[in-house]
């Protein structure tokens, strides 16, 4: 059964008159009855972000990519929850399924590509940042980048990754006594 439109035009207002809690409440109500319309699942997600109820507006969400895995907009909706969240790892790899899956011309496709790149000069910064505190990391960065990277949790670009790699870190040797295998 799919809810009215009225239902959803109801929690839409709620929505834009900042009665989050009372939106969100409407759209459960529905689910009840709609267990997999997407316009609701939406319109939760929405409303779950906005009462900074993000671990809710998650969950909302990958019910959402669950139920319509070909949306590109419910992946992108997904990442940018996870980025929120600081799981950048999966947040990425979710953007890349919204440009896998979207037009390649489609505003939602593009959006999706201008959050990687964004994505990947923050992350690139965080690892430069790492890298010069932690002399173990910086260590495995330069025996083996992608696993450093993948063991801390980034997901960089192939041109990001070969930018760190080939980056001076300050380090001419390996100190002397320098406990390694800790690393």
């Amino acid at each position: 059964m799919r809810p009215s439109e009225d239902t959803l035009a109801a929690a839409r207002d709620r929505l834009a008159a900042g009665d989050h809690l009372e939106a969100i409440e409407a759209c459960f109500d529905e689910l009840v009855a709609a267990p997999t319309d997407i316009p609701l699942l939406a319109m939760l997600t929405a409303a779950c972000e906005s009462a900074g109820e993000v671990q809710k507006a998650r969950k909302a969400a990958a019910r959402w990519v669950e139920i319509s895995p070909r949306d590109p907009y419910a992946h992108y909706k997904l990442a940018m929850i996870d980025q929120r969240l600081q799981n950048y790892l999966a947040a990425a790899a979710r953007l890349k399924v919204a440009v896998g899956v979207g037009d390649p011309d489609d505003d939602i496709s593009l959006a999706a590509w201008e959050a990687l790149r964004a994505l990947d000069g923050l992350q690139t910064q965080q690892v430069i940042a790492l890298r010069d505190c932690d002399l173990c990391f910086r260590l495995k960065l330069r025996v083996d980048p992608d696993a450093a990277l993948e063991e801390r949790g980034f997901s960089l670009s192939p041109a990001a990754v070969r930018r760190i790699a080939a980056a001076d870190d300050g380090v001419s040797s390996i100190p002397r006594g320098f406990p390694w295998r800790a690393c």
